[in-house]
């Protein structure tokens, strides 16, 4: 479609019941106000929160994260259009006190993809320049193909979490989770001089007391003496309660919301019992969008491997992939929606 020209009509692909597989619906155009732009999506990542917004059968797209080109914008972000973006799963007023302080879930005015909005399975999505990242300038050939929506929100959720720690050059990290997250999570803060460790599964296994003397050991015997920041990565119930134990041994929790991963696991009786321990420790349950162009530089200094952790699907094969990941499939790699 020619940059300015606003489309006839907008394909969206929505669930009619909870769960169900998205068939495509047609939209009238929005128009466009402010910083508004309206991105014509090459790419969307359809993972765990996007089968979350599924169940909850919200009427609208799925889609949080996708890589796409302004076609058209409202007038206060024409500077924006032509331009090859990341869009994320959220938009905020960005002048409250809770966005000022970089909680941009907890702003009032929020705004999710998917939730609050269609989000971006989709020919096309609405976003606001304000929460939008150009891959262009420096950035330009940083992620030139469909790889570059898992920038919109895995990659930047991990260096959101790694962030958030202060993670920095001799200290370590434990790792608690497999999958795409961990993998990310774990190269970001390599790229900060850290060290990384991870605990096994057969160690995750083991009884509480069991588990925490085979990591201290093991950490220890190749010199890493602590204190040690442990991450969990998955958003589960039970993975969390294994994160706490070896966390109350040495420090810092850093935790994932479900939300973020599309879990919905209960974490009140281990929360309970962090709080009796006095343990330290933080969320993040949405990727910070300021960070998305450091995200993007360590792409492109050969510190991030972003291709290889995706598979691209044609968004013919929707209904394919989603009996697949509904059975637990594609767990080694995010599902990457090819839309044109």
């Amino acid at each position: 479609m020619p940059v300015g020209t606003v489309p006839s009509r907008i394909l969206t692909w929505v669930a009619s019941s909870d769960s169900a597989t998205p068939k495509c619906h047609e939209r009238i155009p929005p128009e466009l106000h402010g910083d508004e732009l309206l991105v014509e999506v090459e790419a969307s990542v359809f993972a765990g929160p996007e089968l979350h917004c599924l169940d909850l059968a919200t009427g609208r797209a799925p889609g949080g994260a996708a890589v796409g080109l302004v076609v058209a914008t409202g007038d206060a972000a024409g500077d924006y259009l032509g331009r090859r973006v990341l869009v994320g799963p959220l938009s905020a007023c960005g002048e409250c006190d809770s966005c000022l302080r970089g909680r941009l879930m907890s702003c009032a005015s929020k705004s999710l993809l998917g939730i609050d909005a269609d989000g971006t399975l989709a020919s096309h999505v609405v976003t606001r320049r304000r929460w939008t990242c150009a891959l262009d300038g420096p950035l330009l050939g940083v992620a030139p193909g469909p790889e570059a929506a898992i920038l919109a929100r895995e990659a930047t959720l991990a260096y959101t979490m790694v962030a958030k720690a202060g993670v920095g050059p001799s200290e370590t990290t434990l790792w608690l989770g497999e999958g795409v997250l961990s993998s990310l999570g774990r190269e970001i803060a390599a790229s900060k001089g850290a060290s990384i460790a991870c605990a096994t599964a057969e160690e995750m296994a083991l009884p509480d007391e069991e588990l925490v003397a085979s990591v201290k050991a093991r950490l220890r015997s190749a010199g890493n003496m602590g204190p040690w920041k442990v991450f969990e990565t998955s958003g589960r119930d039970a993975a969390r309660a294994r994160a706490l134990t070896l966390a109350l041994q040495w420090g810092q929790l850093f935790l994932v919301a479900g939300s973020a991963v599309g879990t919905v696991d209960d974490f009140q009786a281990s929360l309970a019992f962090a709080l009796d321990q006095e343990l330290s420790f933080i969320s993040v349950a949405a990727p910070m969008p300021d960070l998305s162009p450091e995200t993007c530089a360590l792409v492109a200094r050969g510190e991030l491997d972003i291709a290889s952790k995706v598979r691209c699907h044609p968004v013919e094969a929707l209904e394919t992939l989603h009996v697949e990941l509904r059975a637990g499939r594609h767990r080694d790699k995010l599902a990457v929606v090819t839309m044109r």
